[in-house]
């Protein structure tokens, strides 16, 4: 993580978070099935959410277990409009409870080959992780309180659920220094059997070097980032030109005009400025072209997030994309043929394509489920 870069840092208590194994190892499969989860997970709208996600690794064949962040975007704006440090829209916006767990083990802190619970204590909330061998399997956050014994022991039963759930080696507690914990400190020993172990943390979780991949900054204020960047980019490349041009007018000035009469450098000026000329307007050209690109890239945005909207649950989408040129495919597999008809009258009626047709359906057995397998593709209206 940069650290002189415009960070957030999404406390856990305001984000909805999941461990899940999905049925794959390819990552373009994964962000799309990690998307379509989310969508069951919370009782909100696919516009009104964004998702971000670990790859936490494979743990059994053919699997890959990830942590799933979903986030309102209500919830983003509101911590945008707070946050005083920068004026600008945040670059990224990490989870407390990722860069946590990164610095944990980074400081050895964690046991490589045991099963760690971990009690993270804050000022207003405090965070109930368990991780086994280094991989976080649960998490729940929980506003401080009298109440601070029962809502570990709750947080313990809502792990222990899990019929795989594996009881803790240990018990690791920390806190940042300003926070205090002489009084709790006798009744957190007092409520576990094993080794309870506690640490002060001064490191500040928005500077530290660690490899994060949760980021939920919308896609939209993400596109707007890429597409300023870029525009600076540009304005930087042209100010560069004009100011070679700049300097190659006046040096072949003044070395004419040591030899030849003013006609002569008049005359010879003109020559040289030419391919300067030639310069800016490619420079120019670059600039409608990068235009044009980020129209199309917005259109193709527009496209995916509709795609992930369907509003049909017996349908899995397991690829889709851009040829680059004028058709954009989707591939994936449906319960019934008239799912299937249904998603490519739903995507018709979008008005981003001027044509979908299905190029081929043929059914299956997936997991020992019939299945009717599909390829569809729409030639996009740009």
């Amino acid at each position: 993580m940069d650290s002189g870069k415009n960070i957030l840092i999404a406390p856990r208590h305001k984000i909805f978070l999941r461990f899940i194994d999905v049925p794959s190892m390819d990552d373009a499969e994964i962000k799309s099935m990690a998307a379509l989860q989310a969508i069951k997970e919370v009782p909100f709208l696919r516009e009104e959410i964004t998702v971000s996600y670990r790859n936490l690794g494979v743990f059994r064949s053919g699997f890959s277990s990830i942590m799933l962040a979903i986030a309102k975007k209500d919830m983003i704006s509101d911590m945008t409009k707070k946050n005083k440090i920068y004026s600008a829209a945040p670059e990224s916006i990490r989870l407390e409870t990722e860069l946590l767990y990164l610095l944990l083990c980074k400081k050895g802190i964690i046991n490589e080959k045991g099963v760690d619970l971990v009690i993270s204590i804050g000022k207003d909330y405090s965070e109930l992780m368990i991780i086994d061998k280094t991989r976080p399997v649960f998490s729940r956050s929980f506003k401080n309180s009298g109440r601070f014994s029962q809502e570990v022991n709750y947080s313990v039963m809502a792990y222990k659920k899990d019929r795989n759930a594996k009881d803790p080696d240990g018990v690791k507690i920390v806190r940042r220094p300003d926070i205090d914990i002489e009084g709790l400190t006798h009744v957190i020993e007092k409520n576990f059997t094993v080794p309870v172990n506690f640490y002060e943390l001064k490191e500040d979780l928005s500077r530290e070097d660690l490899p994060a991949q949760i980021d939920l900054v919308p896609a939209e204020i993400a596109e707007r980032n890429s597409m300023m960047l870029r525009k600076k980019e540009l304005a930087f490349t042209y100010l560069l030109a004009g100011f070679a041009v700049l300097l190659s007018v006046i040096f072949t000035y003044f070395k004419i005009y040591q030899k030849q009469g003013i006609l002569d450098v008049m005359s010879l000026r003109l020559e040289a400025v030419e391919p300067h000329v030639n310069i800016l307007e490619d420079c120019l050209r670059r600039v409608s072209f990068f235009e044009e690109e980020q129209r199309r890239t917005g259109i193709l945005t527009r496209i995916i997030a509709v795609s992930y909207d369907t509003g049909l649950r017996d349908i899995s989408l397991s690829d889709f994309g851009y040829n680059g040129g004028e058709n954009f495919y989707f591939k994936g597999t449906a319960g019934e043929m008239s799912v299937i008809l249904a998603f490519v009258k739903r995507l018709n009626e979008t008005g981003y394509f001027d044509l979908v047709e299905i190029k081929q359906a043929t059914k299956g057995i997936v997991r020992g489920e019939e299945r009717t397998g599909f390829d569809i593709q729409g030639m996009i209206k740009i």
